[in-house]
């Protein structure tokens, strides 16, 4: 668990693009708890027109830099019962060109995401 007002960077370099992530934590010793992450990526290369023509199979050279910032806020429920949590992605529905290295489990969705999550301790 993240230390009370914990600020963590962390750079990641791979590949032929770099990622550059900074998160803010906020614990405080209470029950509830809030997290905010911005994240820098600069990529270039080779982008597949995934479900566009003239085919799936055609790359185009390009780049793109762009941030994405996420955020959380939740509560831990007593006895370490669990935790309730509300949880956005690409808050500002930042539009980007990114070619994922798993396009099975990407690393990161186009358009805003919100959801609801309740993680129970059995």
């Amino acid at each position: 668990m993240a230390d009370p007002g914990e600020i963590c960077v962390r750079v990641i370099v791979s590949g032929t693009g770099s990622v550059m992530e900074l998160s803010v934590t906020v614990v405080r010793g209470l029950p509830v708890f809030a997290a905010a992450t911005g994240t820098y990526f600069d990529q270039s290369g080779q982008f597949f027109r995934i479900g566009q023509a003239p085919s799936t199979d055609t790359p185009e050279s390009g780049s793109d830099q762009f941030w994405i910032f996420d955020a959380s806020a939740g509560y831990r429920l007593p006895d370490r019962w669990g935790i309730v949590s509300i949880e956005g992605k690409n808050l500002f529905n930042q539009s980007f060109r990114y070619q994922d290295t798993d396009p099975f489990r990407p690393i990161i969705q186009p358009g805003r995401t919100v959801y609801f999550k309740v993680t129970l301790a059995l």
